[in-house]
This record gives C-alpha cells, sequence and structure tokens, in this order.
C-alpha cells in the first residue's frame, strides 16, 4: 500500500528501543510492518 505523509503519524521512542526495533527489522521491512507483527502477536492478557 502506498502512503502519503498525511497517513503517517510519529511515534516517540527512547533511543535505546529504537535500536532494538531497527535491529529486528529484516531486508526492506519498514517499521510499520514490523511493529504491525508485532502487535498482531502481542497478548495483553498473557503480558503481566
Amino acid at each position: 500500500m502506498s502512503q502519503t505523509k498525511k497517513d503517517l503519524t510519529t511515534v516517540a521512542v527512547s533511543k535505546q528501543t529504537h535500536r532494538w526495533i531497527n535491529g529486528l527489522r529484516r531486508g526492506g521491512e519498514t517499521f510499520d510492518r514490523l511493529i504491525q507483527k508485532m502487535a498482531a502477536q502481542y497478548d495483553p492478557e498473557e503480558a503481566n
């Protein structure tokens, strides 16, 4: 899907978190796609 600037937003994270997430990306994967995949696997009931 092609995105325009008005389709995007900013999520503030620490530099440490940014480096950590960046290290999880594979190939040309975008931060958006990686975060979508992470959110799909997240179960709030198991998080505690």
